[in-house]
């Protein structure tokens, strides 16, 4: 400023720059058309409004005169409002825009309003019959005694199938080829799914089951979080370990990997006394090189190869006992058999002990899901899905 006769200079106001308004889209959430509203309040600001949807809210429409009105949907849905602001200001709930269609087989029970699509499917499992669910944006909760296999095309509605043991199977296995492992210690045929589930609740080391059609029960120390699609099975996760236990009687915490290439001979396998009788039951078997014995259940898994591939388990103990120099040849034999880490599918309740290798090919050819078989010279025939009908021996 520069000094002036007579002339007087004083800053009356002070100088402010104001922050941009945000910018309006002149919408607001539509609860005519399944925006769920929850509540309106009095916000200075936009910015204010948004903070305020906290718990369920996740959208809000904020009015040019301070109302903030929030929803608990996804406002999708919106309608023409001058100098209103409608956002999304929290995660929306994954959907997968589907419904459960009653006019096509699926049977409807009833209704009730839900707050999200968890507590739905908590309601069809605690009520008896219930075995799928469609849930709506605007918190209705459709109830069904079929499996949902039959939709049609919702907008932002969420159809799944509840499973209650053996009904609404889900059609996948729990995959080795995919890092699961498999239990074959505790592993058996049972009378139904809700034996199978409570043979596996009732062993520790027993994390997720696959139960078949047929009985078949098979255990998984793993979550089960891989699977593939196979007909007529059922994939659960039943329990999440957070410890592991530590070994007990001086065990190594180990079993011999098959899902890596170990060769597990399940005709000399069996429950033992103990680890000595397990040892001693591989050393007097010709072909077995290894062994895993479980603590739990003192069963004794015998295996043809080195065990140099392990991982971890509880309360088990691997070992090598043996160092086979050569094999022994067999005649007409390919010493090849059927990879399941690669994805061969091992059809357990068809293979079997048969008295030569023509029986053994003549057991798949007459089974019309079997399409290859892995023979081996003590008289196991492996019955395998692939690709083509081929044979190992």
């Amino acid at each position: 400023m520069t000094a002036s006769v007579n002339v007087h200079s004083e800053n009356v106001n002070p100088c402010t720059t104001k922050a941009p308004k945000a910018p309006v889209n002149n919408q607001k959430c539509d609860n005519s058309d399944g925006e769920r509203w929850m509540k309106s309040t009095k916000q200075p600001t936009m910015e204010a409004c948004k903070k305020s949807c906290t718990g369920k809210c996740i959208s809000v429409t904020y009015y040019a005169h301070g109302g903030c009105d929030q929803f608990s949907t996804c406002c999708k849905k919106k309608t023409s409002e001058a100098g209103a602001n409608a956002v999304i200001v929290n995660k929306c709930p994954v959907t997968n825009g589907l419904k459960c269609d009653n006019s096509n087989g699926e049977r409807w029970m009833g209704k009730s309003d839900q707050t999200s699509v968890e507590k739905c499917v908590q309601k069809c499992k605690d009520t008896k019959g219930c075995l799928a669910i469609t849930y709506y944006p605007h918190g209705g909760c459709d109830q069904f005694s079929t499996c949902c296999e039959k939709t049609v095309k919702g907008d932002n509605t969420h159809a799944i199938a509840v499973p209650k043991g053996a009904q609404c199977p889900s059609h996948s296995e729990c995959d080795v080829t995919q890092g699961e492992v498999y239990i074959g210690s505790s592993s058996k045929k049972v009378a139904d799914y809700d034996t199978c589930k409570k043979s596996c609740m009732d062993d520790a080391v027993c994390q997720s089951i696959t139960y078949y059609v047929d009985g078949w029960c098979s255990h998984f120390s793993t979550p089960c979080t891989k699977t593939r699609d196979t007909p007529n099975a059922h994939a659960q996760h039943l329990k999440d370990f957070t410890t592991t236990p530590p070994p007990k009687n001086n065990f190594n915490g180990q079993e011999c990997d098959v899902s890596k290439g170990e060769n597990f001979i399940g005709q000399t396998s069996g429950h033992v006394a103990d680890l000595a009788a397990c040892k001693k039951s591989c050393d007097d078997d010709a072909e077995c090189q290894s062994i895993t014995f479980y603590g739990n259940d003192k069963f004794c898994s015998h295996f043809s190869t080195k065990c140099t591939k392990r991982r971890d388990v509880p309360n088990a103990h691997a070992e090598k006992l043996k160092d086979f120099k050569t094999t022994p040849a067999s005649n007409n034999a390919n010493h090849e058999e059927c990879d399941v880490a690669q994805g061969e599918v091992y059809m357990h309740e068809s293979s079997k002990i048969q008295d030569n290798y023509a029986a053994c090919e003549k057991s798949c050819n007459d089974n019309e899901f079997c399409q290859a078989i892995t023979y081996y010279n003590h008289g196991w025939c492996r019955d395998r899905k692939s690709t083509r009908l081929n044979s190992s021996h």
